[in-house]
């Protein structure tokens, strides 16, 4: 329904409208003196005006519209009142909002109307609502594609996200994710800020399906950042309770508990509740508190009766059958296992009349298809000998066609094997080279490591051990050299100060080659170290925050995190333009995580791939099995994520 009221501002630029009852009153005048395509232009006007109104005045002057056009055989006419007369049903009888939504886009494509996208638009929607899936998509990319000729980016956008989440329903999360990326690297300042909250939620939606929490919450998170500045509140309301059902699923019920009543307190009377009322249920069954999950499910239940929720109603009746359960009552838990059932069967046949549906839609377009054909033949006066010898003809190179094509299927088959050989024998001597360069990186850092703790140990030991010795023996004799040439106080004390310098030098590079708070105390206390060595001294204000660390990792892993973390931290220093950077190092489900988000310019990661930094990056934690992605900070900056498998 969002994307119709879209629609209607896109249409309210298009026609003259008054904003009070006197353009009512204009146009209702205008009808009575216009003639010709004047006056089904007016007419058009009076159907889009009172489809607004929600009056079924509407379907009359939209009818009127159409049998005058038809009339005149002003085609356009047709399309324009038909896309009017599907937007009053859509939402009422879907049959017949379909039927003149196909109507208007068979005349706009055929006179390539720019309308014809906004009708792709809503075919793809109803298509995607019916579970047509390959349907929807190829329409939707087919809108894309209009838009796209239009250079209208804030619909770009939107259809981009449309064919993500058209992919996330398939169960193709991957494509989905991809899709969903495009729309969120269009320039911002194009995009209006709910699409853009939108795209942020869609990919907290697929990473929620795939398990994937954390990231499910950091994108939903900043979903709702969008909403709230917009005060969109039937978003705010709906994402507040998907990030209550990723909670839910990680059973951390306490904290989903309070992001469902916050979703609730949102949007106290929308159809939206059922859902909602449905998983707190759910958390007060999983918390006890079964009186409280009596009332609110019979709640949802009202709920999903009232608003025709069958999908709802059925999670609903399931919900009160585990409450009857955990209560002992036997008789109503079957009563309800029952109601379930009977919905679920009522979901399967009304799927079913969806498919007769979609079978209807294909056959009825298969028929207008050979009826333009008929027509044109006829039009073009064909004799029946001369297509009964096309006939021929056709059958004839079909069998040509049939030969040939067995011919070079045969052909292509046997270089397909030959080639297939090859590749297999290539990909085996591929395999090992890689292998063997893995071993060659991981050996080589193994060895780069191992170098800077021996200079380090040698420098702190050694040259560092020898100046410290020096400075105390220098400091001894200061007093005594400055008594006997006090004229010299000034060169000796400019000879202590490079003195120190140099000391100083030497325990900042043994440092740098090998923090001995790394091997000593471990990861956390290293990288505070550092941020504070790298940050405390210039303007860029930061927050380290830890969660879920215990104990010691491997001694490979924490000098890579470390190294990692030392590098991203150069390069905001460098390139970013930063003013605060946010540093967060977790543990989830057998991951060590870390997260650097810095608020400065940002950059392309595809583009930035070859930089000698980036590459190091990559190495290291390709050499400990993990893995790293770049992706924009919301409004501006970088979001750089470690993945490290702790098994």
């Amino acid at each position: 329904m969002r994307a119709l009221l879209l629609i209607l501002l896109f249409f309210n630029s298009v026609f003259l409208l008054a904003e009070e009852k006197n353009e009512l009153d204009s146009l209702l005048h205008q009808n009575e003196v216009l003639d010709g395509e004047a006056k089904i232009k007016n007419l058009v006007n009076l159907c889009r005006y009172y489809f607004i109104l929600g009056d079924s005045l509407s379907l009359m002057y939209g009818n009127q519209a159409i049998a005058l056009s038809n009339q005149l055989g002003y085609e356009i006419g047709v399309g324009q009142a038909s896309f009017f007369i599907a937007c009053y049903w859509d939402g009422i009888d879907v049959e017949k909002a379909l039927e003149y939504y196909e109507a208007s886009k068979v005349v706009f494509e055929k006179f390539d109307h720019p309308w014809v996208g906004y009708s792709y638009n809503n075919l793809s929607r109803i298509y995607r609502e019916r579970g047509w899936y390959p349907e929807a998509l190829e329409i939707a990319i087919k809108s894309l594609k209009i838009f796209e000729a239009q250079a209208d980016s804030n619909q770009i956008a939107t259809e981009l996200t449309l064919i993500g989440y058209i992919y996330n329903r398939m169960g193709d999360h991957r494509e989905s994710l991809k899709w969903h990326r495009k729309a969120l690297n269009i320039p911002h300042m194009y995009v209006d800020s709910a699409t853009i909250g939108i795209i942020y939620g869609r990919i907290g939606i697929v990473y929620d399906e795939l398990a994937i929490y954390d990231s499910a919450y950091y994108y939903n998170s900043i979903a709702i950042s969008y909403f709230k500045a917009i005060k969109d509140y039937t978003f705010l309301s709906l994402w507040y309770s998907n990030i209550g059902n990723t909670l839910l699923k990680e059973n951390r019920l306490t904290k989903a508990e309070e992001y469902f009543n916050e979703a609730l307190k949102i949007n106290e009377k929308g159809v939206d509740q059922s859902i909602v009322l449905i998983n707190l249920g759910n958390v007060y069954t999983k918390t006890g508190r079964y009186t409280e999950a009596k009332e609110i499910l019979d709640k949802a239940i009202d709920n999903c009766l009232k608003n025709g929720q069958a999908s709802y109603l059925s999670e609903a009746y399931f919900r009160k059958y585990e409450l009857a359960e955990k209560l002992g009552d036997k008789s109503m838990a079957l009563n309800y296992f029952q109601l379930y059932n009977n919905i679920n069967d009522s979901i399967l046949n009304t799927e079913k009349t969806n498919q007769i549906a979609q079978m209807r839609v294909r056959y009825e377009t298969d028929q207008k298809e050979r009826q333009i054909l008929i027509e044109k033949a006829e039009k073009e006066q064909i004799a029946k000998e001369k297509a009964l010898a096309e006939v021929k003809l056709y059958n004839r190179n079909i069998w040509i066609i049939v030969i040939g094509s067995i011919s070079l299927i045969i052909i292509f088959f046997s270089l397909y094997l030959i080639q297939r050989n090859r590749r297999r024998t290539q990909a085996e001597k591929d395999a090992a080279i890689i292998l063997e360069q893995e071993k060659g990186i991981k050996a080589v850092i193994t060895a780069q490591e191992d170098e800077r703790k021996r200079i380090a140990k040698d420098l702190h030991d050694g040259i560092g051990q020898q100046l410290s010795g020096l400075k105390m023996g220098w400091a001894n004799l200061l007093g005594d050299i400055i008594n006997k040439l006090p004229d010299e106080k000034d060169r000796l004390n400019k000879l202590s100060k490079v003195l120190d310098e140099a000391a100083s030098d030497v325990r900042s590079i043994s440092h740098q080659m090998m923090p001995r708070v790394l091997s000593e105390s471990g990861l956390i206390p290293a990288i505070e170290d550092m941020l504070e060595k790298s940050l405390g001294t210039t303007a860029i204000k930061y927050e380290f925050e830890t969660y879920r660390i215990e104990g010691r990792f491997k001694e490979n892993i924490e000098i890579s995190i470390f190294r990692v973390l030392q590098e991203l931290i150069n390069n905001i220093i460098k390139h970013a333009g930063a003013m605060f950077v946010n540093i967060q190092l977790f543990t989830n489900k057998g991951y060590l995580i870390l997260m650097v988000e810095d608020n400065g310019r940002g950059f392309n990661a595809d583009t930035n791939s070859e930089g000698h930094g980036l590459l190091n990056i990559k190495s290291r934690i390709n050499a400990i099995n993990g893995e790293v992605s770049y992706d924009p900070s919301p409004g501006s900056g970088t979001v750089a994520t470690v993945r490290v498998p702790l098994t």
